[in-house]
């Protein structure tokens, strides 16, 4: 149940991440969510 509720929360910090990089259309922020995206999606998978 709490590494569910992780995975959750990270999900969370990640959209919320997009959101922002969707808004300033940063280059940094945009590399940045994406790495905290492939980590997450790892971390789901395996």
């Amino acid at each position: 149940m709490d590494q569910h509720r992780e995975i959750n929360q990270k999900k969370h910090f990640v959209l919320s991440l997009m959101l922002l990089t969707s808004r300033r259309g940063n280059g940094l922020n945009f590399s940045l969510g994406a790495t905290a995206f492939s980590r997450v999606a790892f971390v789901s998978i395996s």
